[in-house]
């Protein structure tokens, strides 16, 4: 709980793979060529769309990054 708000553990875990997938598509828009403030624009529009599945194939590819080209943490 912080300031009034309640979130359940299944919220956090629904939080932490939006996270994740964003940062994990924006690290993979990096690697081809995208400047890092586009890529965080493009994930942003698809990157909750995108299957747990194909974000954790994803993650694996990229050698488990541990953060995104912006300098935040990536959730396992």
């Amino acid at each position: 709980r912080k300031d009034g708000i309640w979130i359940t553990d299944e919220g956090i875990k629904s939080l932490n793979y939006v996270i994740k997938a964003h940062r994990v598509i924006e690290i993979l828009l990096v690697n081809i060529g995208i400047d890092k403030d586009t890529a965080c624009e493009y994930s942003k529009q698809f990157d909750y769309l995108v299957p747990e599945e194909i974000i954790d194939k994803l993650y694996n590819y990229l050698g488990k990054p541990s953060t995104c080209p912006h300098g935040m943490s990536v959730p396992e």
